[in-house]
């Protein structure tokens, strides 16, 4: 009698079971560094990847400095049919970083047990084409190059996480960005990293490519992305952990020592990163519909983007419009809505767009679930009630903990470095905050510096030199942790005679003041918020 009863209840766990795709993941990946991907939980990856993870068929051809063609999380991705346009040979080896560190973003290898997850799934081919030289510059003629070969390749994406801030002498690169458009190859570029309502070097490329925006993990548009009409879609852009090559190239060896980044996988920041989020999610678009073209690819890219207007309201300062929300695209891309949503019977199912109508199944399954048991439990009280013995408990008499589910973990780490928002650009002086840290040694404080926006709300740092360093460093008199935007060396702090000045020291993202970048030496005064990457700090002489 016994067996029976557990015999149905096998058979009926067989028929609530979920059918998936072959290539899809149907729990968290097992990749070491896939915590520290917080773009897995805010594009909703977990649940595009219980659709698929890729498709060897589709190729995304990478336009930039080249690939580490033997790192381990993309060794079994790259075809091996690149190109390099600087040196004119068949070897896109990198020599610079960035080109690795987009790669990874698309397609890194999923689930297994190394480094981090790319965005579609490791499934998608890698196409390296070098057309930028170890320092990081490139010519017009080698990215003509690059955008031709990989057209000549069949390729379905061309990932451009490259550009300049004057769209000037660019009309080649235009004319060849059509010529793949017209191929039916979708091409996918960086806004530009400039902070201004101006195009990257592709003026007026928007009808034949996507454009994109990057966004930080509160959906705010990140303080150095360009903006503008022109803009199809935004994506997370701020530190994003990826890739970096294996030995020493520009980026992890001829840097400034305090500006280096490290070799295997780093963070780094920048509508180049937000490009290749986009081309992973394109990826995965053509695998799950390979009979579609890049139109209409875009068109389910655009269509299913989360609005973020209200995350980026209009700000003012005096006559100026430092930002529009209308500037972002249609918004912010959304891997889980592009793949159509939670898999039916999944657990991210009954509490997404299918939540009402899978919830109601899984009550009725439950009651199923609790007749059966319920008849089983009397039987065996029945049976067993003259040698029946206690439950067993774990050793220490409690049960222990329910593991935490991944998606819960990806939320509660960004909750923990959540930043609040600043009302104006001069928030009140009797702003609460928090006990502070210990004030440092050294003479009498003639200012204070206290985060008003930030993973470190309202700590605070008193200026005690005449020459003070703001950046990450661990060394500096204001050392920021918790914001990957910031350099390591970022503004520099003058107390002189004529007063209170900041300048940039050269920070990847630039310096600002009250929202308006800082241009050389600028004056600064009680109440003003000094910006470095997505940190804000009010000043108090």
């Amino acid at each position: 009698m016994s067996r029976r009863i557990a015999l149905v209840f096998c058979l009926i766990l067989l028929v609530g079971t979920p059918v998936y795709a072959q290539n899809a993941l149907t729990g968290p990946p097992n990749d070491p560094d896939a915590n520290k991907q917080w773009v897995i939980r805010q594009l909703g990856l977990a649940c595009a990847w219980e659709h698929l993870t890729g498709n060897s068929d589709v190729t995304v051809a990478v336009i930039d400095s080249g690939v580490d063609m033997n790192h381990p999380d993309l060794v079994d991705v790259l075809r091996t049919d690149g190109f390099d346009a600087v040196d004119g040979d068949d070897d896109p080896s990198d020599e610079n970083g960035h080109g690795t560190h987009v790669s990874g973003i698309i397609a890194a290898t999923i689930n297994n047990s190394k480094g981090i997850a790319g965005v579609a799934g490791g499934g998608t081919r890698i196409l390296p084409i070098r057309v930028m030289a170890a320092d990081g510059s490139g010519t017009n003629q080698d990215i003509i190059a690059g955008i031709r070969y990989a057209v000549s390749k069949n390729v379905q994406i061309i990932n451009m996480s490259l550009g300049s801030m004057l769209p000037l002498d660019s009309e080649d690169i235009v004319e060849a960005i059509k010529e793949a458009d017209a191929a039916g190859v979708l091409v996918i570029i960086a806004a530009g990293n400039s902070f201004v309502p101006l195009p990257n070097f592709a003026f007026g490329v928007e009808e034949f490519a996507m454009v994109v925006a990057a966004t930080d993990p509160d959906d705010r548009k990140t303080d150095f992305s360009n903006y503008g009409k022109w803009i199809s879609v935004s994506a997370p852009g701020a530190g994003i952990y990826s890739t970096m090559p294996t030995y020493d190239v520009y980026m992890t060896s001829q840097l400034p020592a305090e500006e280096r980044f490290n070799k295997n996988y780093d963070q780094m920041s920048g509508t180049s990163q937000a490009t290749p989020v986009v081309a992973g999610l394109a990826a995965l678009l053509f695998a799950q519909h390979p009979d579609w073209n890049a139109d209409q690819v875009r068109a389910e890219i655009e269509k299913t983007a989360d609005d973020i207007s209200a995350q980026n309201p209009i700000k003012r300062y005096g006559p100026i419009t430092y930002f529009e929300p209308s500037n972002l695209g249609k918004g912010r891309v959304n891997a889980c809505n592009a793949l159509g949503g939670p898999v039916k019977g999944s657990a991210a199912a009954v509490g997404g767009p299918e939540g009402k109508s899978n919830l109601i199944m899984l009550l009725g399954f439950s009651a199923v679930m609790l007749v059966v048991l319920g008849g089983l439990t009397v039987f065996l009280i029945r049976r067993r009630k003259h040698n029946a013995r206690p439950a067993a408990i774990p050793a220490g008499g409690f049960a222990p903990p329910p593991p935490i589910h991944y998606d819960q973990a990806m939320a509660q780490q960004q909750r923990n470095l959540a930043s609040q928002p600043i009302v104006g650009s001069t928030p009140p002086l009797n702003q609460s905050y928090a006990p502070p840290s210990a004030a440092p040694a050294g003479g009498p404080a003639w200012g204070k510096l206290t985060v008003v926006r930030g993973a470190e709300l309202n700590k605070f740092y008193l200026l005690r030199e005449n020459q003070i360093f703001i950046g990450r460093e661990a060394s500096l008199a204001v050392a920021i942790s918790g914001d990957s935007t910031v350099s390591r060396r970022h503004t520099i702090i003058y107390r002189d005679p004529r007063g209170i000045e900041i300048e940039d020291a050269g920070s990847s993202h630039g310096t600002k003041i009250n929202g308006i970048p800082v241009q050389g030496r600028q004056l600064v005064r009680p109440g003003d918020v000094i910006e470095v990457g997505q940190t804000h700090l009010r000043f108090e002489g």
